[in-house]
């Protein structure tokens, strides 16, 4: 996520930039499941999106994000709630054992508060109807990316098409390792990403790891139950242009997140996936020519719930 805050301080107008990631973390209840038995359990499987290659499914995402930011006591809170459908596809199982996939964004929909006042969030319109193709190792390291022709360089000099890539790759699209997975076994993802602004890049290390809790049924799907514990690091510099003025930055923080996601072994797919995440960082901005500098610490809770439809 890459956002551009206006902050009102002594009648003037100033623009900080703040530099995020879009992190999805998925926090899922039990309610509807019931334990498989048999030769599963005892056994085990493999977990994979290949069952799924040329299928299309739509999925609805609920999101509830409260986001704060302040700097030298002044403090702003935004309150976002939304909902979004988007339709994946696994496209195919290339030769070098990675996995391209296909999203595209069908419609939103929300209501933002902010200041007392809450209006339609449009926050997510540039996205409708276009689509983004990822391309995902064996190792869950994302290899290309294209589409998202909606959307590029914002006027700080940000690469938002490469941020939602990097954020869709990393938390979206889950990880399994080529063997067998029995209940109680644990895996990671380790992913390192860049987001490019205009002349510096900030980079954020996510740890994924996963906990096969249980084989259950859910809502007509035989699922593999499995718990995530997410923690991710921030750190940036560079340089930016924001209103005709050259801005030095530099950025570091940390996050946690956790959840319980519910994948079909049987056809491949995600069945729910929801969130419950936090980070919170701070931005050191130097005007380069008036030596003017600002520090804002930026926060954010996310709760997303995400469920295929069909």
């Amino acid at each position: 996520m890459v956002a551009n805050v206006r902050i009102k301080k002594g009648g003037k107008m100033k623009r900080v930039l703040l530099i995020s990631v879009l992190f999805l973390f998925f926090l899922a209840g039990c309610a509807g499941e019931k334990s498989l038995t048999g030769n599963i359990v005892a056994q085990g499987t493999r977990l994979s999106y290949a069952p799924s290659i040329g299928d299309t499914l739509l999925y609805k995402s609920s999101s509830d994000i409260v986001t704060e930011f302040s700097e030298k006591g002044y403090n702003k809170r935004i309150h976002r709630k939304s909902d979004s459908w988007t339709r994946f596809t696994t496209e195919r199982l290339n030769d070098d054992g990675s996995i391209s996939f296909r999203v595209f964004f069908d419609k939103s929909e929300g209501s933002v508060i902010e200041g007392g006042s809450m209006k339609p969030d449009t926050s997510q319109n540039e996205l409708i109807g276009d689509y983004l193709a990822i391309v995902v190792d064996s190792s869950g390291q994302m290899l290309d990316w294209n589409g998202l022709d909606n959307v590029g360089m914002d006027e700080s000099g940000v690469d938002r098409g490469e941020a939602i890539a990097n954020g869709y790759a990393t938390y979206q699209i889950e990880y399994f390792p080529a063997r067998n997975l029995k209940i109680g076994d644990t895996w990671q993802k380790v992913v390192n990403t860049n987001t490019t602004t205009r002349d510096g890049v900030a980079t954020n290390k996510t740890v994924k790891n996963y906990t096969l809790k249980d084989f259950v049924e859910y809502g007509g799907h035989r699922c593999a139950k499995i718990e995530t514990k997410v923690a991710i690091t921030v750190t940036g510099s560079g340089t930016t242009e924001q209103e005709g003025e050259i801005y030095s930055y530099e950025v570091a923080g940390t996050g946690d997140g956790k959840g319980m996601l519910y994948f079909d072994f049987e056809k491949g797919c995600v069945v729910k996936n929801n969130i419950s995440w936090m980070i919170e960082f701070t931005i050191d901005q130097t005007n380069e020519s008036t030596g003017e500098h600002q520090q804002v610490t930026y926060y954010e809770e996310d709760r997303t719930k995400t469920e295929l439809l069909e």
